[in-house]
């Protein structure tokens, strides 16, 4: 049976909030999510009220619902949340640019023939259309000497998931860690998985920050945001201590890092999916690496975490004998 959520309060801060909803290993729920700025199905923003800190400051970005606290969940364990369906509910979706969300230098757009507009970042936003029932996105240019459409197959994913982080922090809704948090892969659709570490007994699961579509790095500083449901279930893995999140999909397997820089997120990563592959196939660290060398992958997610995987079909070639 799903339990169905609607929350009165969405949190701006992963941290140990007071339970929103307490839970059992291998339960499913389904919540109801605004987007990354608070808007609701009809585009319109929440009442403030609805919208909490840690610190009690407004600054609505990236509102989480949560926590679900697990009873089983204690410190040491780790638990899975598989995305079982994701929703969307908004009729058009929304992309914001200004030069503090791109990720990319203004004077890398510079050309020969218009070397100073291409400078300027403008404040705008895009609106796409929705169209739930061809999957799609629609977004249409402003060209200057005829109209043209851009269409783009929706693919639904949570930008925002995780835990209470160590030592009982309170972490606002853009920050990403070994906890989760604002971590923006795209792989985190439905049938996908991700494991958390638990650094606080009941697990404090908090998710938000819907996408209908996103490319690796949200390079313009967002994705397609957009307000809907997200059914998942959680389990359990007693005694499982891991130290980065952990993401699987029906082909593959791989590791989420954040750090200083996106260079440092995917050192950190790599490093963690070898020791992953290592005690999960009993061979040996280096011959893990040189498998990851010739097969991994390397992404970005926001402008300081990454995604390194490994096909599922590669580790097939692991074999005895």
């Amino acid at each position: 049976m799903i339990k169905k959520h609607v929350p009165k309060m969405y949190h701006l801060t992963f941290g140990p909030h007071e339970s929103a909803m307490t839970i059992e290993d291998g339960d499913e729920i389904q919540v109801q999510i605004p987007d990354c700025d608070g808007l609701g199905p009809d585009g319109k923003q929440l009442d403030s009220c609805r919208f909490e800190t840690g610190d009690g400051s407004i600054n609505i970005a990236n509102p989480v619902a949560g926590p679900y606290v697990i009873n089983s969940a204690e410190i040491g364990d780790s638990v899975t949340i598989n995305i079982k369906n994701i929703e969307i509910n908004s009729k058009s979706g929304r992309t914001g640019i200004s030069a503090r969300q791109i990720t990319i230098p203004p004077k890398m757009f510079v050309t020969p023939d218009d070397p100073e507009n291409n400078q300027i970042v403008p404040e705008k936003e895009f609106s796409w259309k929705i169209d739930l029932k061809n999957n799609l996105a629609v977004f249409q240019c402003k060209n200057i000497t005829e109209k043209k459409h851009i269409k783009v197959d929706l693919h639904p994913a949570v930008g925002c998931i995780g835990v209470a982080p160590e030592n009982s922090q309170f972490l606002d809704g853009l920050s990403s860690g070994n906890f989760g948090g604002n971590i923006d892969i795209p792989d985190l659709g439905i049938g996908a998985s991700i494991t958390l570490p638990v650094f606080l007994k009941g697990a404090y699961i908090f998710l938000g920050d819907l996408h209908a579509a996103q490319g690796d790095g949200e390079i313009i500083g967002g994705a397609i945001e957009v307000s809907g449901t997200v059914t998942f279930q959680v389990n359990v893995n007693k005694n499982d201590t891991i130290h980065w999140p952990r993401i699987e999909t029906p082909d593959q397997a791989g590791i989420i890092a954040s750090g200083r820089t996106i260079d440092e997120a995917i050192k950190i990563a790599y490093s963690q999916l070898t020791l992953w592959i290592t005690k999960e196939y009993n061979i040996d660290r280096w011959d893990a690496l040189n498998l990851i060398s010739q097969t991994g992958r390397a992404r970005p997610g926001n402008s300081k975490t990454a995604i390194c995987t490994i096909d599922k079909e590669s580790l097939k070639g692991i074999q005895d004998g």
